[in-house]
């Protein structure tokens, strides 16, 4: 039988949420505060009261603790605690410290996002001889967000579509396929930066239009496995929370989304109100159903409206389980109604600078 965990203080926010995770790995949680009254007891399989650690006797109790309710571990969100703990577990030790101390944590979370920035430019000069329109400090901040949310936007991708967005022409972002709301945020900051355009995420979110009937049966079942409801209602916990006007969304299957987008002024919803609508798209990024149908639907539909010097994206272009937008994306090259300025894969997408033709 594993040992348990003491967190300490229990009263913060993050040792609540590191509680949670815990007793999802199947571990025994011990909470620990100097108040008397601590709110967040119950969160605990046990509780127990620690003197103030200035206190003469916090060590003594601090020890009876870890022999009574068996801990091998402490965890502390909290600077102060952190950095007490660390002079005095030298006379505990069997005890380890979880995880880095909060004032490493955030100092590095700031200092990593600084130095993938300063990479991501380097790349990013690969690919437009615009970058100078790009801040080093946004790019971090982009970054520091983007990357611990849920989603399969790689950082090469990233970095792709701020390249693109540097020299990307006026005109409403599109993305088709939206999930959690990982690349809508990077689409919508990056628009909302150069003032581009509205985002619109377009997603239906239900099984029915997601599952992806040319892929192999584990990637169907995926889709059977998500509760579609809660999955939207993480994409609006992600833009609701860290959005920039103006966004908004189209809850419907691409196909009948484009019916209203192509036939209204405005786009509007409870969550973000009415947003206007230029009518033409700066940015396509395509990543709904895979199944080559459903991908020429995409780009026939959507594509129609991409303005000169667009770009069209195609996310999973090197994608193991199908080859649907690989097929669409290789076709189009081909066509003589594109005139294809730029392309290039990153990140397992294909960009594509377009010229769209009218038949």
């Amino acid at each position: 039988m594993s040992k348990s965990i003491l967190v300490f203080p229990s009263t913060i926010d993050e040792s609540v949420s590191f509680a949670a995770d815990a007793k999802r790995w199947g571990r025994k949680v011990v909470g620990a505060s100097s108040v008397e009254n601590d709110p967040y007891v119950a969160h605990y399989a046990a509780w127990e009261k620690l003197p103030y650690i200035n206190e003469d006797h916090f060590f003594e109790r601090l020890k009876e603790i870890i022999e009574h309710h068996e801990v091998d571990s402490i965890f502390t969100p909290h600077a102060p605690t952190h950095l007490f703990l660390t002079k005095i577990l030298n006379r505990l030790p069997d005890i380890k410290l979880m995880g880095e101390s909060p004032q490493g944590k955030n100092m590095n979370r700031v200092n990593d996002a600084r130095q993938l920035a300063s990479e991501g430019l380097r790349k990013i000069s690969a690919l437009t001889d615009q970058k100078d329109r790009l801040r080093e400090d946004f790019l971090a901040s982009l970054l520091a967000y983007a990357i611990p949310l849920y989603g399969e936007c790689l950082l090469e991708k990233i970095y792709a579509l701020c390249a693109i967005f540097c020299d990307a022409p006026k005109g409403d972002v599109i993305e088709i396929g939206s999930f959690f709301g990982k690349s809508a945020y990077v689409l919508n900051r990056l628009a909302a930066y150069f003032n581009t355009g509205l985002t619109i995420s377009v997603d239906p979110w239900n099984m029915e239009d997601t599952i992806q009937k040319e892929s192999p049966d584990n990637i169907q079942a995926l889709s059977r496995v998500w509760d579609w409801d809660i999955v939207f209602q993480g994409f609006l916990l992600t833009m609701q929370g860290i959005h920039t006007p103006p966004f908004n969304y189209i809850r419907k299957a691409s196909v009948q989304a484009y019916e209203q987008y192509s036939q209204s002024s405005f786009i509007e919803s409870d969550q973000f109100g009415r947003t206007p609508v230029a009518g033409h798209i700066a940015v396509l990024h395509i990543d709904g159903n895979h199944d080559e149908q459903a991908v020429w639907d995409d780009l026939n539909l959507w594509g129609s409206k991409i303005v000169d010097g667009g770009w069209i994206i195609f996310d999973d272009y090197t994608w193991s389980q199908g080859d649907g937008p690989r097929i669409v994306a290789d076709s189009m090259k081909k066509e003589e109604r594109y005139k294809i300025e730029k392309n290039f894969v990153a990140g397992g997408a294909a960009f594509f600078k377009v010229r769209y033709h009218s038949e």
